[in-house]
């Protein structure tokens, strides 16, 4: 079994002032690495990261859908109690 280094991504820090610092290369060791996919063209280690990442992004995508039809919703009924209030304060 060949054991290799993927890059899986890049992060980079920021200085003091807020700037950027130079990215830097994330790693993951494979170990099926000479084993890729002819479907997608990635190791399986590549595939459970892609996969596990892609869960995490739909979860987080999930609860900001959510939290943004809440906030129309919750605006629509607000103005719907002052419109109904000021209907009543017209009669």
């Amino acid at each position: 079994m060949i054991e290799t280094m993927v890059q899986i991504g890049v992060t980079a820090l920021r200085s003091p002032s807020g700037d950027f610092l130079p990215s830097v290369p994330l790693y993951i060791k494979s170990h099926d690495a000479e084993y890729i996919s002819e479907t997608t063209g990635k190791s399986m280690d590549e595939g459970v990261v892609l996969h596990d990442i892609s869960k995490i992004f739909a979860d987080n995508f999930k609860k900001y859908v959510d939290g943004n039809k809440k906030v129309a919703r919750d605006n629509k009924n607000k103005i719907k109690r002052q419109l109904a209030a000021n209907s009543q304060r017209e009669v």
